[in-house]
């Protein structure tokens, strides 16, 4: 699902999305969450306190669930629509001024498992994620899996 970032139908979506995402969890014994691009990455953040372990696939850098965090109003208005407290979306989810899906995935991973746990779809896409991750305020480590048979993948 891919929609241009500064519909509000597309953050009620997302919300939802990732709200329901998680609520099988108690009931079952799940060891690992898959973020599957930046579309589940507010997911593991309904469980907070509690902490489970992810990987997170990066498919497009392009797209990363942006929303405008410039004002109060803004502010109060992304939280109401996501329903995450305004500590956890700042601490996770806001980068500088915007509301960033991705970069929530990428926070998840450097605050509770040192940065590891993301992996690019192929050897180009892992190369240019982790570059790019050496150039913003997060790092987040990378691992690409190689499409030659004979290559081992090397994180």
């Amino acid at each position: 699902m891919y929609c241009r970032n500064h519909q509000k139908v597309c953050g009620i979506n997302f919300s939802l999305s990732n709200a329901v995402l998680l609520t099988p969890l108690p009931r079952f014994n799940v060891d690992l969450y898959h973020i599957n691009d930046y579309h589940g990455a507010v997911a593991p953040l309904y469980l907070l306190p509690e902490v489970i372990s992810v990987v997170l696939s990066l498919h497009n850098a392009e797209f990363q669930g942006l929303w405008s965090l410039r004002t109060p109003a803004e502010m109060d208005e992304i939280c109401l629509v996501y329903n995450l407290e305004k500590g956890v979306v700042e601490e996770y989810v806001q980068y500088g001024e915007i509301f960033n899906l991705l970069h929530a995935a990428a926070s998840y991973l450097r605050i509770h498992q040192k940065g590891f746990g993301a992996v690019g779809v192929s050897a180009k896409y892992g190369k240019r994620a982790f570059t790019r991750s050496l150039t913003t305020n997060f790092r987040v480590r990378t691992c690409s899996l190689l499409t030659d048979r004979t290559s081992q993948a090397k994180c």
